[in-house]
């Protein structure tokens, strides 16, 4: 890959954060705001286009909360780019084998909205994982990499475009869903099965099929309550439901979170995860920094000061990097955003 510095003459690029066959993640600044950013490039040549294709995606799901904001698409020297959100960690990194009843149903909550939101725009994303799922300021969960995300319905009529099969495969093996591996056409009841496929990943820390034969795969799906006879009967109740759907029916997302309401209403000897992709994890460590931004941004030190005697060194340390930053005027966009994803977080 050619060495390029910066991408349409305003994003620089840092250091390399991923890469795959075709292309290449890089962390960047943006020089005209100071913030961070995410520039995802590959070879003009790769066909097909997936930047392209999931940049006109993106902008058709704008202002939907959880969704990344594409800010940037086209050539540099050779190479289409692609200029996202800079987020924080997937949840298969975050969680790290610790991860609770609460912390579950918050996450799965949260996903199980972005892809109602998403169904609701016409579209569904065909690569439901914990890897596409990205922690954002004050725990907002994103869904990323909308790279194979197709329209599953006719917009003007709202009718869903006929079932085919004997198609390729699509997804990740170990999250896919049954009838990708039977090659059907996919639609919302796949995506909701994927979700589901998360969900054990985070309540059980693997899963049986996570290796082996691609025909193995399937039949462990398909084996999945006794192969994880541990499951909650919430969990499984979710898995059968979303099994259960046709190809075009609407599914009933009340009901799924119903499910995760009453998994969360069940006790937890551990101490809950706060999702905060700045890297705390304790619920006061994640709400002082959270507070600190508003407080701040709203002119109220005192109040925000008085916060800061209750909280933990961590949580210390880094709401005085954030308050440091706010007074020379450097972070009056960041503790505004986070405010307002406070209020969204409240409604998921």
């Amino acid at each position: 890959m050619p060495r390029i510095i910066r991408v349409n003459g305003r994003y620089r690029l840092r250091e390399l954060v991923g890469q795959g066959a075709y292309g290449k993640v890089y962390r960047a600044t943006d020089l005209a705001s100071g913030e961070d950013v995410v520039v995802k490039m590959e070879r003009i040549d790769v066909m097909p286009a997936t930047l392209e294709h999931e940049y006109t995606i993106l902008r058709q799901l704008e202002g939907l909360t959880g969704i990344p904001c594409a800010h940037w698409f086209g050539e540099e020297n050779k190479f289409n780019a692609l200029v996202l959100d800079c987020l924080g960690p997937s949840l298969d990194k975050f969680f790290n084998n610790n991860c609770t009843i609460s912390a579950v149903t918050t996450v799965i909550s949260q996903l199980l909205h972005r892809l109602q939101s998403i169904h609701a725009r016409n579209f569904i994303h065909r690569d439901v994982k914990p890897s596409n799922a990205l922690i954002g300021v004050g725990g907002l969960v994103y869904l990323i990499d909308f790279s194979v995300a197709m329209e599953y319905r006719n917009p003007k009529t709202r009718l869903p475009y006929p079932l085919r099969q004997h198609l390729p495969f699509v997804g990740t093996p170990t999250y896919a869903s049954i009838n990708s591996h039977l090659g059907y056409e996919l639609s919302r009841r796949d995506d909701l099965e994927s979700l589901a496929y998360t969900m054990i990943y985070l309540f059980r820390g693997s899963l049986p099929w996570e290796t082996g034969p691609f025909t193995d795969i399937l039949e462990q799906k398909r084996q999945v309550h006794e192969l994880c006879p541990d499951l909650p009967n919430e969990i499984k109740l979710f898995m059968d439901y979303t099994r259960s759907l046709e190809f075009s029916s609407k599914p009933d997302y009340e009901y799924l979170h119903g499910l995760l309401k009453q998994l969360s209403a069940r006790p937890s000897e551990e101490s809950d995860i706060i999702l905060d992709g700045n890297g705390c994890n304790t619920y006061l460590d994640w709400y002082v920094h959270v507070c600190y931004c508003i407080l701040y941004d709203s002119h109220s030190p005192d109040l925000a000061q008085s916060l800061s005697d209750r909280a933990t060194p961590k949580a210390r340390k880094i709401a005085a990097s954030h308050t440091h930053s706010m007074k020379h005027g450097r972070c009056t966009t960041r503790a505004t955003r986070t405010a307002q994803i406070m209020g969204k977080t409240a409604q998921c």
